[in-house]
């Protein structure tokens, strides 16, 4: 599967819960176990863009560095938020206007700027790499076995990417 394919149906499915995060009576709706399960696919997609897609754009070396650079910090910030999230399970109408404003930026930051990047710099067979080791990501956030960034990883250079996953 292509890595642009893969984020996409992700990104979709983000977007479909926002507004259930957003403040004011609508934010209700996204507790308990639906909350649980957007941060899980929040943390999941800061994955796979920062240890799959973001390195891949850097190695590219063709200009688009400040971009990958300044996702990059928007990744470390949005995983912080999900660090949080996991000490308290819960979000406060504050955290979640922080999460709400941080995750729309981040989703049209990587829809507009960062996946037409990849389409343009990584071959196709390199993307279908990545979406190969994005979807172990997604299965191994579907059954738990990683958190954080152990778990599946993957490193990704020249062209090629080689699965690194630890039992």
């Amino acid at each position: 599967m292509d890595v642009l394919h893969f984020m996409k149906e992700e990104y979709s499915a983000i977007r479909s819960d926002l507004p259930r995060l957003a403040p004011g009576d609508l934010a209700k709706s996204l507790t308990g176990p639906a909350l649980k399960r957007f941060m899980v696919r929040l943390e999941l997609v800061v994955r796979v863009g920062a240890d799959l897609i973001l390195p891949e754009v850097i190695d590219s070396g063709q200009g688009a560095v400040p971009v990958a650079m300044l996702a990059e910090e928007q990744l470390k910030v949005l995983g912080r938020l999900i660090a949080g999230f996991r000490k308290s399970s819960e979000l406060s109408d504050q955290k979640r206007s922080e999460v709400f404003r941080k995750v729309s930026a981040h989703v049209e930051q990587m829809e507009k700027a960062i996946l037409p990047l990849v389409r343009e710099l990584l071959p196709t067979a390199v993307r279908e790499d990545i979406g190969e080791i994005a979807l172990d990501y997604r299965e191994d956030s579907r059954t738990g076995l990683s958190r954080g960034r152990s778990g599946a990883g993957a490193k990704a250079s020249s062209g090629k990417v080689t699965s690194t996953i630890s039992a």
